[in-house]
């Protein structure tokens, strides 16, 4: 089982959070979360909470001189995995500096809970989870659903707020399995049970991700009946369409679909369109989503602002070989005759991801340093092996775990998507730190994703206005999850809040280096606490697992 480096008991790493500041910010200019025109105000922060916000406000407590600089709700990042690597970097500092105060986690299916009752259950969760990285606490899972996995996490001393969404692909293993099937009637009936029940205890919503077994096992009709357990809780159903290349649009028409037969909100995550053949269906995805809102239907997306995506290289597999999880894979990629029939399909994905000179391998699960940070077309050539051979021979090796990164985004699909005041930002990245830089790689949408938008898009590019560009970080994305408490710069709002140098801020991370901070926050507050001071990272733990008002 993975474990971490990082252990909640290790008294030089555990910090008991600071008391909250009485802080005034003077002389900033306001940018609201609410989309209006930016203003000149002065903000009191108490106890955590924003407790004024107007002109000339006598100072109380510590002064922050705003002049010059912007204020800001914190930003909410309404689309991450930092639940696959909290419990090894709780400080999130990869994020902070970049202004997130808010990570809504348990994305594209890929969640923590709930947790089936048979030990087999959670071992096959352990193992999903595994595929995609995930870092799992020294002890193992010991929780079973929401409630538990909240209370296990307020544990870590946390940097920023977390919003967990049910992960279905979590979900199915507690029920059905990874098998390659349909769920019964019986068995569907228990998932929208146990979906009910982990709403019900304050979950944000359900994710879903249907590229990734056992998620892309599901009938669109298990996500009609699961919608209505949404809607029921006003809670937001995220998903990683079936497909982002040539099926991109009847996948997206599957989604749109969901909100139509259940009545529930629905958010394509990361809309794109992977694959030169495809590109410009990214701006008539877009369409059909604001043609569905024409019809009154409840749909968004959100995006990242990169040509590159990033996952397991295991979705060059078909979903087939995926089919009863990790070790059923792992055999199948052991097999001469089955790697034969996965082939054709292997090298068309390939293809369509831009190739292996295109792909670039970023993590692997035992050993091999060598190969991170290097092309595909260069391992196979360290290997002596076509590029699909490498990738049979590398999977298989490596138990299934290989992250990698696609470059095979249209940026012309990327400005278009990004003009959009529907569309929220979210990375599709996680929490890492800097003491990872000698020995891995990662995409730069971890360190930079915000601070691109602000610096490249709004300022830079003009594509968005600054106050357009916040509001797609913070106002929408709180509306979408009903987070009635944070995501505009409001009396009674929690005092999540990001100062930033419009001027200088910037992301430095690249493909190459992707592990350097943003460039530009200045401060950063998290229910009220630094966690951001005068550009450096405090280390301070402020964040709390924010749970869904009913």
């Amino acid at each position: 089982m993975l474990t971490n480096s990082y252990n909640h008991e290790d008294e030089e790493m555990k910090k008991i959070m600071p008391e909250k500041t009485v802080v005034t910010i003077k002389n900033g200019i306001v940018v609201d979360g609410t989309g209006t025109e930016a203003e000149q105000l002065d903000i009191i922060v108490k106890d955590g909470l924003i407790s004024a916000v107007g002109r000339d406000l006598p100072v109380e407590g510590e002064l922050i001189d705003a002049a010059g600089l912007v204020v800001t709700p914190g930003f909410i990042d309404i689309h991450t995995h930092t639940d696959i690597s909290i419990y090894k970097y709780p400080r999130s500092g990869s994020r902070l500096m970049q202004g997130i105060t808010t990570e809504v986690t348990g994305s594209c299916g890929i969640g923590n809970f709930p947790v089936g009752k048979e030990p087999a259950k959670v071992e096959e969760l352990v193992h999903f989870l595994k595929l995609h990285d995930a870092y799992i606490p020294e002890e193992g899972i010991t929780w079973k659903d929401f409630a538990g996995f909240a209370e296990d996490l307020s544990r870590y001393q946390l940097g920023t707020n977390i919003a967990p969404l049910v992960g279905h692909g979590a979900l199915r293993i507690a029920v059905v399995g990874s098998e390659n099937r349909a769920a019964t009637s019986a068995e569907l009936e228990k998932l929208c049970v146990l979906l009910d029940k982990q709403l019900a205890q304050g979950a944000w919503g359900m994710s879903s991700g249907l590229i990734y077994p056992p998620g892309s096992f599901a009938p669109a009709a298990e996500f009609n009946a699961l919608g209505k357990i949404l809607a029921r809780h006003d809670a937001l159903y995220t998903t990683h369409v079936r497909g982002e290349s040539a099926s991109l649009l009847q996948a997206v028409d599957e989604a749109i679909d969901v909100s139509r037969s259940s009545n529930t909100k629905v958010q394509v995550s990361h809309l794109k369109a992977i694959g030169v053949p495809n590109w410009g269906n990214g701006k008539k995805a877009l369409e059909k989503i604001l043609a569905a809102r024409q019809e009154g239907l409840n749909v968004t997306a959100d995006q990242y602002p990169y040509e590159a995506s990033a996952t397991a290289l295991s979705v060059l597999l078909p979903g087939w070989v995926q089919s009863g999880g990790a070790e059923a894979m792992v055999k199948r990629l052991q097999n001469a005759e089955e790697r034969k029939k996965m082939l054709p399909d292997l090298n068309k994905e390939m293809a369509t991801r831009g190739g292996p000179d295109r792909i670039l391998i970023t993590g692997l699960r035992n050993g091999r340093e060598e190969f991170v940070g290097k092309k595909l077309s260069e391992i196979a050539d360290m290997m002596k092996k076509p590029a699909d051979i490498a990738v049979m021979d590398l999977l298989a090796e490596q138990e299934g775990t290989v992250q990698a990164v696609y470059f095979s985004i249209s940026t012309e699909d990327i400005d278009y998507i990004m003009q959009s005041n529907i569309v929220s930002i979210g990375s599709d990245g996680g929490s890492v730190e800097i003491e990872e830089a000698a020995h891995s790689s990662t995409h730069p949408r971890f360190y930079g994703t915000f601070a691109k938008i602000l610096g490249t898009f709004a300022r830079d590019r003009g594509l968005v206005t600054l106050e357009q560009a916040v509001y797609k970080m913070t106002g929408l994305p709180a509306a979408r999850l009903g987070m009635l408490d944070r995501g505009i710069i409001a009396v009674g709002k929690a005092a999540d809040i990001t100062i930033f140098d419009y001027q200088k801020i910037c992301d430095l991370a690249t493909f190459e280096k992707p592990h350097q901070y943003s460039q530009g926050i200045v401060h950063v507050l998290v229910n009220g606490g630094f966690a951001v001071k005068n550009g450096h990272f405090t280390n301070e733990a402020h964040g709390q697992v924010l749970r869904k008002p009913h």
